[in-house]
C-alpha cells in the first residue's frame, strides 16, 4: 500500500481506547535482529522504548512482548517482569533461530543453547523465562505440544493463515493463533465451537 504510514504504538493504542475495546490484549514484537548492526536500535534501547510506551499508556496487563531475538526478552525480564513474554522460535530451514547441533548458542537466543536442553523447544523457552512460547506452525507437534503444557506454557503459533492449517493447530489445543486472517480463523473457530471475542466496529 503506496504512501499509507505505519502509526505508531501510541497511535494504536488511541485506536483501541476510541473504539472503547478493553477486552483487546496486543501482541507486540520487537523487529531486530543479532546481526543487524547499525539497522536498528540496540536491544536495550529498543525494550526500554517499548516498556516505556507499554507503561505511559498504562497496558502492562494487556500486553505481550515477543521477539525471535531474545536480547531483548532478557532485557524486559529485567526492568519490566511484569510484562508477558513470548519467545518466537522457527525450527529448521533457512530461517532457523534454533540451530540445534550447531557448536555453541544461536546468536537468537540470548546466550542459551538447545543442545544443552536436550534439544527441548519448550525447555529453552522456559529458561528464557517466556510464559508464551510462538512456534513456526509447521514445528508444532503433539508431543511438543504437550511438553510445553506440562511447564505451563502457553503456545501460540505464527503465521497461519491457511483453514486446513488453522483447523489442525486449534484441534491440537493451541492457546491461541497469530494469522494474517482474523476473519478465516473466526469462522474456524466457530466452526470448532471455540467462543469467539466480540467483534470491535470501526471508531
Amino acid at each position: 500500500m503506496d504512501g499509507v504510514r505505519i502509526p505508531t504504538l501510541m497511535e494504536v493504542f488511541d485506536l483501541v481506547r476510541l473504539a472503547n475495546a478493553g477486552h483487546i490484549r496486543f501482541n507486540i514484537e520487537t523487529k531486530l535482529t543479532p546481526t543487524s548492526g547499525a539497522d536498528t536500535p540496540d536491544p536495550e534501547t529498543f525494550a526500554a522504548a517499548t516498556v516505556q510506551a507499554v507503561r505511559e499508556a498504562e497496558l502492562t496487563a494487556r500486553v505481550g512482548i515477543q521477539s525471535f531475538d531474545w536480547r531483548t526478552l532478557a532485557i524486559l525480564r529485567r526492568i519490566a517482569p511484569q510484562i508477558e513474554r513470548v519467545c518466537l522460535t522457527s525450527d529448521g530451514g533457512d530461517g532457523d533461530t534454533l540451530q540445534r547441533g550447531q557448536p555453541g548458542p544461536s546468536p537468537w537466543t540470548a546466550g542459551l543453547d538447545i543442545d544443552d536442553f536436550a534439544g527441548s523447544t519448550p525447555r529453552l523457552v522456559v529458561a528464557a523465562g517466556c510464559s508464551v512460547w510462538s512456534p513456526n506452525y509447521r514445528n508444532v507437534t503433539a508431543p511438543s505440544l504437550a511438553e510445553a503444557k506440562a511447564l505451563g506454557l502457553k503456545v501460540i503459533p505464527w503465521t497461519v493463515n491457511q483453514r486446513a492449517d488453522m483447523e489442525r493447530v486449534l484441534q491440537m489445543g493451541v492457546a491461541g493463533i497469530i494469522t494474517d486472517y482474523p476473519n478465516r480463523l473466526r469462522a474456524a473457530m466457530a466452526e470448532n465451537d471455540i467462543p469467539l471475542p466480540p467483534p470491535v466496529p470501526a471508531p
